[in-house]
């Protein structure tokens, strides 16, 4: 029944002069003893629910087949799934030149003109419908020459490049690096030995002791030593007389700000811990007063300072203005964000200056790089210890990661 429906759809089609002219510009080829084959332009949906297989007889032996086969097949009905590609608008007036995005579809418009035609020259690099529909496919230059319904025809030069082979990826150094198969050291010792191998960028984690004085440390319910009560807050003194894991040597603020000045090539990601406004706006007040009375107040420049909210940015950017923010999101979700979430985010992080967002590594999803990066952004992963896991992640568009013991990227 659905067949003969079709056939007699067609065959009005086909009397009003219609088809046609649809075959003029869309590839549709029409013989008596062959199929009819709609394999670009108009989109499927247009003359209604059909999908590739369907066929029927007119009169005269005339058969017909609709078939959408790949994803090269006309313009696609609206793609809701996870992976579709974003489709972005190119508007041009004459033959110009555009720089685009691998992975990313452009549909080409004509101002006050309708699109008759248009051609790839290398189908490789991008392939594009009757109507202007271009899909990327690899990294390359191509030219697609449009013919409008009126005037001469357009070229449109596309250089198409891969973000993700421009991205220059780095390693950092998680709890200042792990040393001796030791991880979350914190101490001078991590520095050390992680800065010889060439790392340049060093994650810390500050905590208050019992008597408010900021050290190096991840939180007191890890141990620091068998000295150390765990879970319990200790002075200052008893700090910094420890010996991490009762072997390594502890750092102070100051200690920490001095190594920085010591070494200027270096970069310190700052996580304070702890969200609550009044407990952020004391802990970098206390930051910048004592890179101010060290007399090395420039160091504040080569600080990132990591944020846990959004409301975070403002609280810090209050006190001082860091160069460098990494919003993170394991304080604001307790599973991988869906994209609507992390979009808005993103679009956020772009409004307010801020580099990077960060998350844990078994939250990310590839489709995340065609929501952050094309607004500019950078996203790190933590914390990653598989050189096999490390080179996926970065093939998949991933700027930097969290590492204890990976060396850093060549």
């Amino acid at each position: 029944m659905l067949k003969r429906i079709i056939a007699a759809l067609l065959a009005c089609l086909l009397l009003a002069g219609v088809l046609p002219a649809l075959a003029e510009t869309n590839d549709i080829v029409i013989q008596n003893d062959s199929p009819l084959i709609l394999d670009e332009g108009l989109p499927l949906a247009d003359i209604g629910e059909l999908s590739g297989g369907l066929s029927g007889e007119l009169s005269g032996g005339l058969s017909i087949e609709l078939s959408q086969e790949g994803p090269d097949a006309g313009l696609p009905a609206a793609d809701t799934s996870a992976n579709a590609a974003q489709t972005v608008t190119l508007s041009i007036s004459k033959s110009c030149t555009k720089d685009v995005r691998l992975g990313f579809n452009y549909q080409i418009t004509i101002s006050g003109k309708k699109i008759k035609a248009c051609k790839s020259s290398d189908k490789t690099v991008a392939t594009v419908t009757q109507l202007g529909l271009v899909r990327t496919k690899h990294a390359g230059t191509v030219k697609i020459t449009v013919t409008p319904s009126k005037g001469k025809k357009l070229v449109l030069t596309l250089n198409v490049t891969d973000p993700k082979a421009d991205k220059v990826h780095y390693m950092i150094s998680h709890a200042m690096g792990g040393v001796d198969g030791y991880s979350y050291t914190n101490c001078l010792e991590g520095f050390q030995e992680n800065y010889a191998e060439g790392h340049r960028v060093f994650e810390v984690d500050l905590e208050y002791t019992s008597d408010d004085e900021l050290v190096v440390w991840h939180h007191w319910n890890r141990q620091v030593c068998s000295e150390h009560r765990k879970g319990k807050a200790p002075t200052y003194r008893q700090f910094m007389n420890y010996r991490i894991f009762d072997r390594f040597t502890p750092l102070d603020l100051e200690a920490l700000l001095r190594l920085m000045n010591e070494y200027p090539d270096v970069r310190i990601v700052v996580d304070g811990k702890y969200p609550k406004s009044s407990t952020v706006k004391r802990e970098y007040r206390t930051i910048v007063k004592t890179a101010k009375k060290l007399g090395i107040p420039e160091v504040l420049d080569r600080m990132v300072v990591e944020l846990y909210n959004k409301d975070m940015f403002d609280v810090v950017d209050g006190v001082h203005h860091f160069k460098a923010y990494m919003l993170t999101l394991y304080k604001l979700f307790d599973e991988a964000p869906k994209s609507s979430k992390l979009e808005s985010l993103a679009k956020f992080c772009k409004r307010k200056g801020i580099a990077t967002i960060a998350m844990y590594a078994d939250w990310w999803k590839p489709k995340y790089f065609d929501i952050i990066d094309p607004l500019g952004l950078d996203i790190a992963l933590y914390t990653v210890n598989s050189a096999n896991d490390a080179e996926r992640f970065f093939d998949q568009g991933v700027t930097a990661l969290f590492t204890d013991f990976l060396p850093p990227v060549a």
